[in-house]
C-alpha cells in the first residue's frame, strides 16, 4: 500500500494518503477539492534515531565524497 504526498491546487494544503488504486480520486482533507497534485517524494531512512536523506550532498556516509566504490566509475579505477 503506497503512501503518496499530495498538494491541493485550491487551498495549497499538503497531505499524505494511502492509495490502493492509482485511478482513484483524491480529495483534499481541508477544502474537499478533488484538484490535488501528487508530489514527488524523496526517499529517506533512519539510522539510530537520526534522519538520513538517501542522496547525501558530498558523498555517502562512508567516504564523504570519494573514498568508496560509489564514486568511482566502472572502468576499473
Amino acid at each position: 500500500m503506497p503512501i503518496y504526498e499530495y498538494q491541493c491546487e485550491v487551498c495549497q494544503e499538503k497531505f499524505e494518503k494511502i492509495v490502493f488504486n492509482a485511478e482513484a480520486a483524491v480529495v483534499c482533507p481541508r477544502c474537499h477539492s478533488q484538484r490535488c497534485e501528487r508530489l514527488l517524494s524523496t526517499f529517506a531512512f533512519s539510522l539510530g534515531g537520526r534522519f538520513t536523506p538517501s542522496a547525501m550532498a558530498g558523498g555517502c556516509s562512508a567516504c564523504r565524497g570519494g573514498g568508496c566504490a560509489c564514486h568511482h566509475s566502472s572502468s576499473g579505477r
